[in-house]
């Protein structure tokens, strides 16, 4: 299990991320916007747009087609940003093993239907993935949270978590990306 880090970064990121996402239910879904956010590029980069907006009849476009085909649709991903966003649509399904990130912490949001997620404790039996991902058949001591429609929560780097969908749940998962501190 990765060490309590600073959040720091995180909410320097976060704080970016949540002016602009406003997913709080569907038919009011609002503007995503990154209007005035401009991080620091090297020479050799593009600079991202100034903001980026979609009308609430397209984010309910994207989640109509989600639900006929249930997977995953990125909403926002930019390479100069430290996050992206990500409407899910998924139908009975769950996580077999926890997973946790050195570098990523999750917002979600619900915004339809409900899920079940576990979340903390202590990863038991932990194998990697990839670099910086890891995998773990169990996490002793996780705390069990009942999600539904409007409900939101916070996932920090290093914190095992794993979802259980029973009937069929439409979620925003925002995904903040950044280095390690210490």
């Amino acid at each position: 299990m990765l060490k309590n880090e600073s959040r720091r970064y995180f909410f320097q990121a976060a704080a970016k991320a949540t002016a602009c996402i406003s997913a709080s239910s569907l038919p009011g879904f609002g503007l995503l916007g990154l209007g005035g956010l401009e991080p620091s590029l090297s020479a050799q980069e593009t600079p991202a747009p100034p903001f980026v907006s979609l009308p609430a009849s397209e984010l309910e476009r994207m989640v109509e087609d989600l639900r006929s085909k249930p997977g995953g649709k990125t909403v926002i991903a930019s390479k100069q940003l430290p996050f992206n966003a990500r409407l899910i649509s998924e139908q009975a399904t769950g996580g077999k093993e926890f997973e946790f990130h050195e570098h990523t912490d999750h917002i979600v949001q619900i915004l339809e239907g409900s899920t079940h997620f576990d979340v903390g404790g202590t990863a038991e039996n932990q194998h990697q993935v990839k670099p910086a991902e890891w995998l773990a058949p169990g996490s002793k001591g996780s705390t069990p949270i009942d999600m539904s429609k409007g409900d939101m929560l916070f996932i920090p780097r290093g914190t095992p978590h794993k979802r259980t969908t029973k009937e069929s749940a439409v979620l925003m998962l925002i995904s903040v990306t950044g280095p390690t501190p210490g």
